[in-house]
């Protein structure tokens, strides 16, 4: 919840590409190191990511729907399924970290532990993002593009950046292609705030 959530939806809907692309940058992060997970052999992709989103939703901590994006092409959407969830989420891995159980990295001073951890997981989806538009990999990631990179790069204290995104003209058409002029001009107000 700390890379997927806004001051209007503490609970938004996301897509499978963009959960795959934060398992993908989350993969080799430190604190996935920290907790000595075989991540080295596991090979991260949309079917695995589905597979885990689905047996989440199984369990009830998952809420799941299907988007049409065209005639051709569908997505899976997965939401928390309560806001307890998430509250829950946040306190669980904020007492694990001041416990030192997982303590990838000292929380700066001044810092609380949830804002670091927003601004550090922030940063590693940015920063993995960016490597993929490079290989030319992110056409497949362009739900994230439009909808979660502006406020990833805000979260990750990359405001320059984020600025300039905004201001481009070509990002500006994409996000009102995706969600209409009303929807565009909503969130653009949202990533001021």
């Amino acid at each position: 919840t700390v890379v997927f959530q806004r001051d209007d939806a503490l609970r938004p809907w996301v897509g499978l590409s963009s959960l795959t692309l934060l398992m993908m940058a989350l993969q080799g992060s430190d604190e996935m190191k920290q907790l000595r997970l075989p991540f080295g052999r596991f090979k991260c992709d949309s079917n695995k990511v589905l597979d885990i989103a689905n047996l989440m939703f199984s369990m009830g901590i998952f809420d799941k729907k299907l988007v049409k994006k065209n005639q051709d092409e569908q997505e899976y959407y997965f939401r928390t399924h309560h806001d307890l969830m998430c509250d829950y989420g946040k306190m669980l891995y904020s007492k694990v970290i001041q416990t030192g159980q997982l303590c990838a990295a000292p929380v700066p001073l001044g810092f609380s532990v949830l804002n670091y951890v927003t601004e550090r997981w922030n940063r590693m989806i940015v920063v993995h993002f960016i490597s993929e538009v490079q290989s030319k990999e992110y056409m497949k990631h362009d739900a994230y593009y439009v909808d979660w990179l502006p406020l990833n790069m805000i979260n990750a204290g990359l405001l320059e950046e984020a600025s300039n995104m905004l201001k481009n003209e070509n990002f500006i058409t994409e996000r009102m292609k995706a969600v209409g002029i009303v929807g565009g001009t909503h969130s653009f107000i949202l990533f001021l705030r």
